[in-house]
């Protein structure tokens, strides 16, 4: 435990990159979500980055045991992670989107199959409030 706790003390200017390098990957996920109509196109940078990042791992998996080695597999992990994290993110946009769509169809039915239904239960509960009020 005490060698895991020294790792991370001596890499966490290194770890420090990972959540900025997601919230990047993210932001352009969403950024693209807006700017395209295209479902697929927002995926594409994700896709694109954990493609590199699953090269870089194959190569950090062959030459692993070297220094060059250890630091792609460094490179290869901040990647890939980056890379599902954007593509989550764009996932839950989409998913986020799709739901405001299907409320606002939902109440567009709702209004247009009764339109002034609102109005009559208001003046229904008005009717019964002054007939309590005489009877009372």
């Amino acid at each position: 435990m005490a060698g895991l706790i020294n790792l991370v003390s001596q890499y966490s200017s290194r770890l420090a990159i990972l959540p900025i390098f997601a919230f990047i990957m993210g932001a352009i996920s969403v950024v693209l979500y807006f700017m395209n109509e295209k479902r697929i196109v927002k995926f594409i940078p994700s896709i694109g980055v954990g493609i590199v990042g699953l090269i870089i791992g194959i190569i950090s998996l062959i030459t692993f045991t070297s220094k060059n080695g250890l630091n792609l597999a460094w490179i290869a992990i901040f990647l890939v992670s980056a890379s599902l994290t954007g593509i989550i993110v764009a996932f839950m946009v989409e998913l986020i989107v799709k739901i405001k769509d299907n409320l606002e169809n939902i109440d567009e039915e709702n209004n247009n199959i009764n339109p002034n239904g609102n109005k009559r239960v208001a003046k229904k509960r008005q009717a019964i409030k002054k007939s309590k009020n005489k009877g009372a």
